[in-house]
């Protein structure tokens, strides 16, 4: 009961990773009844359940002959939270652990959302049946014009709550550089503005999922940051921000370290940087002074980003292990 308790304090109502992994792709299973969805990360077909992450607010009416587990977090690394807040070191303890413990033996098959995390799940657990899967957005990509008409230059921070940390080492440099560009702009996500107090500086504020999933198309930034720093922790993260960039319409600045960069870099769709913020603001004063460049890594961005968010491998994976004849 505890356990019950405490996840349900510890999660939301809204689950990004269950739409992005699932609802999105299967909506249309959901609305036939095909699968229910007993719980914002809880689903079931007529003989297997999904969890995902937890199973907060599930109830025993979820409960099936099988169930398979999907996890888009890195939970076993040793030190693999050491870049998160206490806050989120406790949630990553007391809720996705915990759920791992219960749901990973006699799991029909193990989902995950990158390679590391695949690698993090065969160690603990050799008999599993482990899948990948990329994430899927059903939100529309925002046109490019913003890159074609005159105005302010848009840099943004698309982070969550979770990577304060992430950007906190570039918010002297991002000040440095609004002053050194007048007709720069800087949109802070995840609440993080204070880092970064200046009148061109916009905080979103922190956002719920879909409140954030309707705003996002409409930031139209010039160009996206995603730092990370270098944990184990991080670089389990999926490709998601090369494809949430691509909806936001901006060219992408990503750390070295974490792989996906390295698809943004051969695409020409954005830069992978290192962790010296004085590469960052190079990167960013070279953009600024050539907007067509800019214009030209976003287009490859969008290109990238439409390739990689492709529904057809969700549907199949989950036909095939939910049982679902679709």
């Amino acid at each position: 009961m505890l356990r019950r308790l405490l996840a349900r304090a510890l999660t939301t109502l809204n689950s990004p990773t269950a739409d992005l992994y699932f609802a999105n792709a299967c909506a249309d299973w959901l609305a036939a009844g095909l699968v229910t969805r007993h719980a914002p990360t809880v689903f079931a077909s007529r003989s297997v359940r999904l969890v995902i992450r937890h199973d907060a607010r599930a109830g025993r009416a979820s409960l099936r002959p099988h169930h398979v587990y999907l996890i888009d977090d890195a939970i076993d690394l040793e030190g693999a939270d050491s870049a998160l807040s206490p806050y989120w070191r406790f949630k990553l303890e007391r809720v996705e652990r915990a759920a791992a413990a219960r749901f990973l033996p006699g799991a029909r098959a193990v989902v995950v959302s990158a390679d590391p995390l695949a690698a993090m799940i065969r160690a603990r657990a050799p008999e599993a049946d482990v899948r990948r899967l990329d994430p899927f957005w059903e939100t529309g990509f925002a046109d490019l014009s913003h890159h074609e008409t005159p105005g302010p230059f848009r840099v943004a921070f698309l982070g969550s709550q979770v990577h304060g940390p992430d950007f906190a080492p570039l918010a002297p440099m991002l000040r440095d550089f609004l002053e050194a560009w007048p007709e720069a702009e800087l949109i802070v996500g995840g609440g993080h503005g204070r880092l970064v107090p200046h009148p061109r500086a916009q905080d979103l504020g922190p956002m719920g999922w879909a409140e954030w999933r309707r705003a996002l198309p409409g930031l139209r930034p010039h160009v996206a940051l995603y730092p990370l720093t270098e944990t184990p922790f991080n670089a389990a993260r999926s490709l998601n921000k090369l494809i949430e960039h691509g909806i936001a319409g901006a060219a992408g600045l990503y750390a070295a370290h974490w792989a996906p960069s390295r698809l943004a870099a051969e695409a020409g769709a954005g830069l992978a940087l290192g962790s010296d913020p004085s590469e960052w603001r190079a990167a960013l004063d070279a953009l600024a002074a050539d907007r067509a460049r800019a214009a030209s890594m976003a287009a490859a961005g969008q290109a990238l980003a439409r390739r990689l968010n492709d529904p057809a491998p969700q549907r199949r994976l989950w036909a095939e292990i939910l049982e679902i004849d679709a």
